[in-house]
């Protein structure tokens, strides 16, 4: 996120900048689609040089992809499609894997993957909440796994009314939070239900998820690639209250143009992103201000 400068914040209605870059093959930085990171073309022409050293910046949110050399690999191997790893005083790295339809470990030394035993229904998805490992099912149910032996402990019960196709993991303010999303959101077609996805915050004492009904003055980008949270005072000008959903969360027939939706939580309704502007102007076209900075 490219903020704006304080001294300009108070005198003049400056927005932030909201962008994805990646590293290209020659080491150079690049900008990536916003909302679809695997989709190459930008919404917006942009031919500057941006120098980061001159703009306040606030880093996000961090996901990595690979690109797979067949030839390396016979046709029988699986490949994880997310992993996360962590080390803690001192010990072995340790590498959570999310291999459909199980979660696995990797531990420094290891020959190969190791399944948990103790997740007897599918997985949805795992993080690194406070330096450690987590992982939650279909059901809801979630699992801390510590770096010392591997050790397996529940941290949440099922959710009693868990009935989402996809369950994501994210760190807000130091909060652990479960998005259960109940339906894919098809660009094209209007009925989109509101409640569609419902919102809960760890409570590691009595070891459940607790129902949100807000965010407060939070923004969450909620996509399966990547998840964060943002104040609405850092992004300048726009609301709380509200989650934007990225990359595969959002369907479209080919002959559409790509966009996305907001829940507003506060108002109980559903938006395409192009529709408000408040929003739509923190991805594209680049402010004025840093513009004329490049």
């Amino acid at each position: 996120l490219i903020k704006p400068p304080p001294q300009q914040q108070q005198t003049l209605p400056l927005r932030s900048w909201l962008i994805r870059t990646s590293q290209n093959s020659t080491g150079k930085t690049q900008l990536l689609h916003p909302l679809f990171p695997t989709y190459s073309p930008l919404p917006f022409p942009f031919h500057h040089v941006i120098d980061f050293n001159k703009f306040s910046t606030l880093h996000l949110g961090t996901n990595f992809t690979f690109t797979i050399d067949n030839q390396s690999y016979g046709d029988d191997y699986i490949y994880p499609l997310k992993v996360v790893t962590t080390t803690s005083h001192g010990e072995k790295p340790l590498v959570l894997g999310k291999l459909d339809p199980r979660f696995v470990l990797f531990k420094c030394g290891d020959e190969n993957w190791k399944v948990i035993p103790d997740m007897q229904t599918n997985l949805n998805d795992i993080c690194l909440y406070k330096g450690q490992l987590y992982a939650v099912d279909d059901s809801g149910r979630t699992i801390r796994v510590g770096p010392d032996n591997s050790s397996v402990q529940l941290v949440a019960e099922p959710l009693v009314d868990g009935d989402g196709f996809v369950k994501l993991l994210v760190e807000s303010e130091g909060d652990l939070l479960l998005a259960d999303i109940h339906a894919h959101f098809y660009i094209g077609f209007p009925c989109h239900d509101p409640g569609a996805i419902d919102l809960f915050k760890l409570n590691e004492k009595e070891k459940k998820w607790v129902k949100l009904t807000s965010l407060g003055d939070r923004v969450l980008f909620l996509g399966e690639c990547c998840s964060f949270t943002v104040s609405a005072s850092d992004l300048c000008g726009s609301k709380g209250n509200c989650v934007i959903l990225l990359d595969y969360l959002i369907q479209s027939l080919p002959t559409m143009p790509l966009e996305t939706c907001i829940l507003h939580l506060d108002e109980g309704r559903i938006s395409l992103l192009s529709d408000d502007p408040e929003y739509s102007n923190l991805f594209w076209p680049p402010p004025e201000w840093i513009v004329k900075s490049c």
